[in-house]
């Protein structure tokens, strides 16, 4: 799940079932990436009117770890 705001977090959590990041991180295995530059990536999509591409995004391998940079690219 990926945000180029700083924070999904409160307007998604809900009041039985826990936090987004609960579910996201732990149930689902996803990875959550929060205030992405996509200014480039649209300007782009925008040029060559194509919208569609592939996005990855592989973080540290950190035991323990809590963040990481997400080492993000785009494939178009």
């Amino acid at each position: 799940m990926a945000s180029d705001t700083v924070a999904f977090e409160p307007f998604l959590g809900h009041p039985e079932r826990g936090f987004t990041h609960e579910t996201i991180l732990a149930l689902w295995g996803l990875l959550i990436g929060e205030v992405l530059n996509l200014e480039v990536l649209v300007e782009d999509c925008v040029q060559d009117g194509i919208y569609e591409f592939f996005f990855t995004a592989v973080p540290l391998n950190k035991l323990g770890g809590v963040a990481s940079p997400p080492n993000a690219k785009v494939i178009k």
